[in-house]
């Protein structure tokens, strides 16, 4: 399944660490649509640096292809 229930608002301020593991907060903005359009939508607030961690962690948390 490439699609579903999405943040769709994963900006930096939306985004809190818990020794060290990033969480979601503020899911107001929820829709449906493809996955992927969450990882995109964030990659520019997210150093390219730190991208390959992003996506490992969204990964554990709503299936990717």
């Amino acid at each position: 399944m490439t699609w579903g229930v999405l943040h769709m608002d994963l900006l930096p301020s939306n985004i809190v660490y818990v020794d060290g593991i990033a969480s979601p907060i503020d899911f107001g903005a929820c829709g449906y649509g493809f996955f992927l359009n969450d990882l995109a939508s964030t990659f520019c607030f997210v150093s390219p640096q730190s991208r390959r961690q992003y996506i490992d962690w969204y990964g554990t948390h709503f299936p990717l292809p």
